[in-house]
């Protein structure tokens, strides 16, 4: 009960709450991202040369499509990615050899420092500092705990104290009493003066 309502305790344990998602928030640099973008253009101009003056207008339109996936290793700075681009042309125009026009591509890249960021980097200096932080706040629960529980066992003794002392108390007013009604009993019968009971 002494642990519950404990307001430092309960501070104590917010901070190791925060710690533990302080490591989390360290640890979003290192997942993978996923990113894509679609990206759709048209236009229209009017024919340029004497081949395209039948069509009048030359429409163009194409569609770009790409999808990336990178992301940030926790070992040795290393960090790679992921690109596959697709795209779609499209043409009114009478000279077009191929239309519509397809292309893809897809690529792969590996980056892996060799001297700067290769030992440490800012990410996972954050990340190790967020988990010392958290091993400490939990030092400090389990401090706070044991010095909690040390002053609930001496308050729990000193209160058995008290009532010890309470009876020793009572028993000792008890001799008291019974001194004196002896010592009156005796002044009674004659066999003690009445200045010696006081």
């Amino acid at each position: 009960m002494a642990m519950e309502a404990n307001l430092g305790l309960k501070s104590v344990c917010l901070n190791l709450d925060i710690a533990a998602q302080a490591i989390v928030g360290a640890r979003a640099a290192f997942l993978p991202q996923l990113r894509s973008q679609v990206q759709r253009s048209t236009s229209e101009s009017q024919a340029s040369s004497f081949t395209q003056v039948s069509s009048g207008t030359i429409s163009n339109s194409s569609v770009n499509v790409s999808t990336g996936l990178g992301q940030q290793l926790p070992w040795y700075g290393a960090s790679y990615s992921l690109a596959w681009n697709n795209s779609r042309s499209a043409t009114s125009s009478v000279g077009a050899t191929f239309n519509p026009t397809l292309a893809s591509s897809f690529s792969f890249s590996f980056a892996q420092p060799l001297l700067q960021g290769f030992k440490t980097d800012s990410n996972r200096v954050g990340l190790e500092t967020s988990e010392r932080q958290k091993e400490i706040t939990d030092l400090d629960l389990q401090a706070q705990i044991v010095s909690l529980q040390a002053q609930v066992r001496i308050a729990y003794l000193n209160l058995i104290a008290a009532v010890e002392g309470q009876k020793v108390v009572g028993q000792n007013m008890g001799s008291a009493q019974e001194a004196l009604h002896h010592a009156v009993s005796s002044v009674a019968v004659g066999t003690l003066a009445q200045i010696d009971v006081t």
